[in-house]
């Protein structure tokens, strides 16, 4: 997977709307999300955006899950691809317990 990028920003900064562009701008290209609030499936709604080169997994507060989904995401990901988080404190405080 490419290299990680830290996107930080206040609420409604467009965080999750950079996450929605990658897969617009790089449709050869898999992106993989893991979203905390359910906000970016949400904003494709709104948009009306299918693209299938991005895949949303939603973050429930499970550790255990949220290690399977990121083993899963190496294992399909290349060094051409990108994984990101959506909402990293939420993340952060799951890490916690």
């Amino acid at each position: 997977m490419r290299e990680k990028i830290l996107v930080a920003g206040g609420t409604n900064s467009g965080k999750t709307l950079a996450i929605i562009q990658l897969a617009v701008m790089f449709p050869e290209r898999r992106v993989w999300a893991f979203d905390a609030e359910g906000d970016i499936n949400l904003t494709l709604e709104d948009m009306g955006l299918e693209l299938p080169n991005l895949t949303v997994k939603n973050v429930k507060p499970d550790w255990a899950q949220l290690t399977v989904d990121y083993k899963a995401a190496k294992e399909i990901l290349t060094p051409d691809d990108w994984c990101c988080f959506d909402m990293l404190g939420v993340f952060w405080d799951l890490a916690q317990n």
